[in-house]
């Protein structure tokens, strides 16, 4: 077994973000927020989707993902840049020979299994193959290998490839390069119309709930315990955001709250689900409501699922009416339509939205209050306009809680104590 003393911590960059490789080069600052909205939208789109048709599809959606964490793979170790995401529990990377080439570039070279002598692709018939990624995966047409798809049901495209064994590693200026033997991936060959989609990244890494994700994969040897703090979105300066795993990831001291992940429920298989009880909004009080739930011994439990994916944050489509009237009453300042079309409550501004006197948002969690900043709830459009970062959810019975309302959080998962930490934090400060 292998064993960690220290834990180990590595950067995150959000793709949008001036030293990510990811970025359009030619969109300005508002223009790259723009595409992180379109990702959230196009996301949620699919889980609509998901919950309205086979159950089991959460297994097979492939996202987007707005942070890239470098992974290495392979003997000798060859660098690859993933998304993260907690919503799904599958990791995969581009790999040669592809059969289906697409427009995306690569900041490192695409991983060649043949020069790597730890690779080692499933057969079908193999625990390893059924064991992990049950309808995505099957018996490869020719030979007897386990091939798996993801598929996005929105902007139809999928990625195909084979289900496979390789060491993978870890580099970290603050220890030793830790490597994981036998670490279960999706080596992509094919990509159907990506060349239809600008800027898509194949590469994912799954830190979700399932068996097959990257944090069950370390095991006990890291504790079951990842975290990361996001630097806010316009942030200037060579900052980057972090993520940490093992002893690294504990998040305790002054103004932590910890909440239980709910275990069963919907949403629960692979996400982190978390119960919110409600808002408050200076006096007014907006308890958790949504006229979708059915099951009455499960009422509003496990209703907010945490999502590193998705940029927005969203809400039961009746309760977002509510929430958002109680937004207006207390904001005095000129609305105005949001330039870009996709968010609904817009102010116009003349200070980065200093003048408008946002307030605090307390979201009751059972376990603890967390307090969101305006920078966690609204967003600039453009220089002038700043809009509401929270979205309403169409015909489903919970909610998400993206990346912007996690910003400057150091938030830690402890999948063996089942829980979520938050704890404030400037993720500027390179200790945390």
């Amino acid at each position: 077994m292998l064993a960690i003393q220290k834990g180990f911590t590595t950067n995150l960059i959000h793709r949008e973000s001036p030293l990510s490789p990811l970025k359009t080069q030619s969109l300005d600052k508002f223009e790259r927020l723009r595409s992180s909205i379109q990702r959230s939208m196009t996301k949620i789109n699919q889980f609509n989707i998901s919950a309205t048709g086979d159950t089991q599809s959460q297994f097979i959606t492939s996202s987007h993902g707005e942070y890239a964490m470098e992974l290495y793979y392979g003997t000798p170790p060859v660098p690859q840049l993933g998304l993260i995401d907690t919503t799904s529990s599958f990791t995969m990377t581009q790999c040669h020979p592809i059969v289906n080439s697409y427009t995306h570039t690569h900041l490192h070279p695409i991983f060649n299994p043949l020069n790597s002598s730890t690779y080692k692709v499933q057969n079908c018939t193999s625990k390893t193959c059924k064991g992990h990624y049950k309808v995505i995966a099957f018996c490869g047409e020719k030979k007897p290998t386990c091939e798996f798809v993801t598929l996005n049901r929105v902007l139809f495209y999928a990625s195909r490839g084979q289900v496979a064994t390789e060491t993978i590693t870890f580099k970290s200026g603050n220890v030793k390069e830790i490597s994981i033997p036998e670490f279960i991936f999706g080596c992509v060959h094919n990509n159907y119309l990506y060349e239809k989609i600008k800027n898509r990244n194949p590469n994912q890494i799954g830190l979700g709930r399932g068996s097959s994700s990257l944090i069950s994969q370390l095991g006990s040897s890291f504790g079951g315990k990842f975290s990361y703090c996001f630097i806010p979105f316009f942030m200037e300066g060579n900052y980057t955001s972090k993520i940490n795993f093992g002893n690294n990831a504990e998040v305790s001291g002054p103004g932590v709250i910890s909440t239980p992940i709910f275990k069963k429920g919907p949403t629960s298989i692979i996400h982190y689900s978390l119960t919110l009880k409600g808002l408050t909004i200076e006096k007014t009080h907006i308890p958790f409501y949504s006229k979708f739930f059915r099951d009455s011994q499960s009422k509003d439990k496990g209703n907010m699922v945490v999502d590193t994916a998705m940029s927005l944050t969203y809400l039961p489509e009746d309760m977002f009416s509510i929430f958002k009237s109680a937004l207006e009453s207390i904001i005095k300042g000129e609305k105005i339509q949001d330039p870009n079309e996709y968010l609904n409550l817009c102010y116009k501004t003349d200070n980065n939205g200093a003048d408008l006197n946002i307030p605090n948002i307390t979201a009751h969690f059972v376990g603890g209050d967390l307090v969101l900043r305006p920078y966690n709830t609204f967003i600039l459009s453009s220089d002038e306009v700043l809009c509401l970062a929270v979205a309403p959810l169409l015909g489903l019975p919970y909610g998400y809680l993206g990346n912007i309302a996690q910003m400057n959080f150091l938030v830690g998962y402890d999948i063996v104590g089942h829980k979520i930490s938050f704890k404030p934090t400037d993720c500027t400060v390179e200790k945390q």
